[in-house]
């Protein structure tokens, strides 16, 4: 679920604001058993992401109702994670904990009208 708003055109360029949160459990299918130091089996290392909101700011160069972007800004998540034997000493260890980071990335959004668009972008 996000949100989106141009804020000023200077010349051919465009600036926005976006906003999204993404909800549910993003768990990474891998474990890293075996791989040091995540050295037991199949318990190894493990990741979830329970849920992520972003804020970022958007420059892009309009064309007719198509618009291709480059957009970064902040993003604060909901993590946690296990860690056996290898990675934590004696016994097995995890975090659970709300963090905050950047992203990048680039983009290409089409206007359907004044109030609806679609868009499809990369984002790191």
């Amino acid at each position: 679920m996000g949100f989106g708003r141009e804020f000023a055109r200077r010349g051919n360029l465009s600036f926005g604001f976006e906003a999204d949160l993404t909800a549910g459990d993003m768990s990474s299918d891998r474990e890293f058993g075996g791989t040091t130091p995540c050295l037991t089996g199949e318990e190894g290392c493990t990741a979830d992401v329970n849920w992520m909101s972003a804020a970022r700011l958007v420059v892009g160069a309009p064309q007719g109702a198509t618009m291709p972007y480059l957009t970064a800004g902040v993003v604060f998540a909901d993590i946690e994670g296990s860690a056996d034997l290898g990675a934590c000493g004696a016994t097995e260890c995890g975090f659970d904990e709300r963090r905050l980071g950047w992203t990048v990335g680039a983009g290409i959004r089409h206007e359907l009208s004044d109030r609806w668009a679609v868009k499809g972008e990369v984002l790191y």
